[in-house]
């Protein structure tokens, strides 16, 4: 049973690299929950993931052995600057800074969310639940707008090592999501709060649809802690929406990418050095965008593995990350800026998170 899995999981991989580049004119990104690491390392490290990364960044990281991680719990605020400068604004009671705040929140991003997962790794499989609820805007003007979204994913994985000769070996791996999302109607920033005191207006406002995604993996770990991996990502059926209020139904599909990753990843006495290179959408690098929007880079250092700190830049942007870790508890800090339009430079918005979980 576990070679057939295996020689079904090569075959997609090589045969999911030439159907990956294919863009709709009508597209979105799904839910995908990456870990705090990777995110402080500038959403590099594809080939040195880690094992919390299995579902959304390497299907082929985690291995095998038992684990599990539960509850694991996430906030986090965008727009820092922005918001620091909007109180102000209420304080003195300064209406143009204050509108002239609440416009840089435009440009379809999140400034709130609360997201909360958990994972269970059992001798090469792995399930995992992931839920996302926030604050969202839409727009390009001071009358940005409001919604209310909610993604919900569940993933069901499987990977294989094969060892080989003088510390070579390979891995591979496949998982599947089952996605989910819904959101309100958005509304106008100035009448949100008395809006969704409503509740039968956020009921009757909303808007729902879900569908089921594939990911693809394979690691190649070297001697003296190198690796390099190869992840097809998010070949996806189109999202099915409708709308409560009229019943209207629409499709929206999601573009499939391929990430190239190179790592380095070793014990030197009581700290473990890491460091990687990711190409990410590599089909897209010709049309028209830059090298630099598809190239993440990071690094970090780990005593002990109790305590990290970790840097990288995404697409030209910084991040930065601090992680404790005592017994089954470990909490996350980390900062970065990222990109909200498809042009660098456009509309960056940071962002800062917080998560603590428990792991067993």
């Amino acid at each position: 049973m576990k070679k057939l899995i295996l020689i079904i999981l090569i075959l997609s991989l090589v045969t999911s690299i030439f159907s990956a580049p294919y863009i709709s004119e009508l597209e979105s990104k799904t839910f995908r929950p990456t870990s705090s690491t990777f995110i402080a390392m500038g959403s590099s490290g594809r080939a040195i993931a880690l094992r919390e990364d299995s579902s959304f960044v390497n299907p082929s990281a985690h291995g095998e052995g038992f684990s599990l991680i539960i509850p694991q719990l996430e906030i986090s605020i965008s727009n820092l600057n922005y918001l620091v400068s909007t109180a102000k604004g209420a304080i003195n009671r300064d209406a143009n800074q204050l509108l002239d705040s609440l416009s840089i929140f435009s440009g379809s991003s999140y400034f709130a969310a609360l997201q909360a997962s958990g994972m269970i790794f059992i001798n090469g499989f792995f399930l995992d639940g992931d839920a996302r609820a926030g604050l969202y805007t839409d727009g390009e003007s001071i009358s940005a707008s409001i919604s209310i979204p909610i993604e919900v994913a569940i993933s069901l994985g499987y990977s294989h090592n094969f060892e080989f000769e003088n510390d070579y070996s390979l891995a591979i791996g496949g998982v599947s999501h089952f996605n989910y999302r819904a959101y309100t109607i958005p509304v106008d920033v100035s009448s949100f709060v008395d809006s969704y005191i409503n509740r039968e207006r956020l009921i009757d406002g909303l808007i729902s649809g879900s569908n089921i995604s594939f990911d693809l993996g394979a690691t190649f770990y070297m001697p003296y802690g190198f690796s390099t991996a190869l992840t097809v990502e998010d070949l996806a059926l189109d999202i099915k929406f409708k709308d409560s209020f009229s019943n209207e139904l629409w499709n929206i599909s999601i573009p499939s990418s391929v990430c190239m990753s190179l790592g380095y990843k070793n014990k030197l006495g009581p700290l473990t050095i890491m460091g990687a290179i990711d190409l990410v959408d590599v089909f897209n690098i010709k049309n028209g965008s830059t090298l630099l929007y598809h190239l993440n880079f990071g690094g970090g250092v780990e005593l002990w593995k109790n305590i990290g700190l970790y840097g990288g830049l995404k697409g030209g942007y910084p991040s930065f990350g601090l992680k404790l870790k005592l017994f089954f508890f470990e909490c996350f800090l980390s900062y970065n800026i990222s990109e909200t339009s498809q042009y660098v430079g456009y509309n960056p918005k940071d962002n800062i998170s917080l998560m603590i979980r428990l792991f067993f």
